[in-house]
């Protein structure tokens, strides 16, 4: 009657140690290309403001008309009504992965940056920037435009 029940117990600790192994696997970041590496680290800004940032996925994505850009999205504390201190946030990453749009042909690249999740809602702001590559090969953010 022992064996069985020790039996029985490492069947169940063997399935829960499974089913637990399979749930960390599903809830990591992956990209939707393999040429993209997803990363989640620390960067600090130039400048000295300090402000960390978490970048949570790389990927591939689909734009309207048949085009593809690279999209690095990230988790910051960096205010997100604060416009040019988000900007500098958003072209350090640019800087850092740039690399991985000219390595896959892209001409486009997407920074897609969130404050941290906030009540039992989870609820957050965020906000994007696009740079695109001009025919000289250098890169440039579409909010330069504008101004």
């Amino acid at each position: 009657m022992r064996r069985i029940f020790c039996g029985c117990s490492l069947l169940v600790l063997a399935l829960a140690t499974s089913l637990s192994a399979c749930s960390r696997r599903a809830a990591s970041p992956t990209t939707t290309r393999p040429d993209t590496q997803p990363a989640t680290r620390a960067a600090t800004p130039p400048s000295g403001s300090g402000y960390h940032v978490t970048v949570t996925n790389i990927g591939r994505i689909n734009l309207a008309g048949g085009s593809s850009a690279l999209m690095v999205t990230c988790i910051s504390d960096c205010p997100i009504d604060d416009h040019p201190a988000l900007r500098q946030v958003a072209d350090l990453i640019w800087g850092e992965n740039q690399h991985q749009a000219d390595r896959s042909g892209l001409d486009t690249g997407v920074i897609r940056i969130s404050s941290p999740a906030t009540g039992s809602l989870a609820v957050t702001k965020g906000y994007g920037f696009v740079y695109q590559k001009r025919s000289d090969g250098r890169w440039h953010c579409l909010e330069d435009d504008k101004r």
